[in-house]
């Protein structure tokens, strides 16, 4: 197991076990949330990138701090990536089919808007961390398809040179909107999130950054 992917299990444990008690101590609101979300890589060295769809999953810890404000820290995974043709000196004229997993830390903070209803519309926007906890990378070239972990791939010019062409570690912002709506005696919380990625997570040739817009459907507990 990978130095990385070893911290991002650790780190997880350690939030996961410790939200419950807080929760129960002090009060605070957990919501399990997951659903689709659509993810591309944009920057000078993706070219004709086609976006993917993925799924998005955590929990969510909502702590009220006076008002209609919160802080809303979550742990969570994240299914990204592109499909884009490779125009580096490393994949000349191949088409990259890149599938990255990310264990993500978003710590927003969340407005609620004041409704005279049972529908509590609010909005939301704070920094994210994400270590990459997971890899595959799908490269046609010359009619051959070859599927392998990030950390094996190779030049097609230097089939005894591996490389891994994708950083560790990515972060940026999350902006979003929301609403909770009673249903059947159950409140769901409904979320539209778009992750606008910072870093710079190619290691090859020219720049890659992550966006994604997430829908994602919560049940606080």
């Amino acid at each position: 197991m990978s130095r990385d992917r070893l911290l991002a299990l650790l780190v997880s444990a350690l939030l996961v076990s410790a939200v419950p008690v807080r929760a129960q101590t002090g009060g605070l609101e957990l919501t399990v949330f997951a659903g689709p979300n659509y993810s591309w890589l944009t920057g000078n060295g993706v070219k004709d990138a086609v976006g993917r769809v993925g799924l998005s999953l955590g929990l969510k810890l909502h702590q009220p701090i006076g008002g209609n404000w919160s802080v809303d820290p979550e742990i969570g995974f994240a299914y990204k990536g592109a499909n884009s043709s490779g125009n580096s000196a490393a994949f000349p004229g191949a088409v990259v089919n890149a599938r990255l997993w990310y264990m993500q830390f978003p710590i927003p903070m969340r407005f609620t808007l004041a409704s005279a209803g049972k529908i509590r519309p609010r909005l939301w926007l704070g920094p994210y961390i994400a270590i990459r906890a997971g890899c595959t990378a799908e490269l046609e070239a010359e009619g051959i398809l070859t599927s392998q972990s990030c950390s094996d791939l190779h030049p097609l010019a230097d089939t005894l040179q591996t490389f891994d062409p994708f950083k560790s570690w990515d972060g940026g912002f999350v902006a979003g909107v929301g609403w909770s709506v009673p249903i059947a005696k159950i409140r769901f919380d409904f979320d539209v999130r778009y992750e606008h990625g910072l870093l710079n997570v190619s290691r090859l040739t020219g720049t890659a950054y992550n966006r994604s817009v997430l829908f994602a459907v919560g049940v606080p507990f």
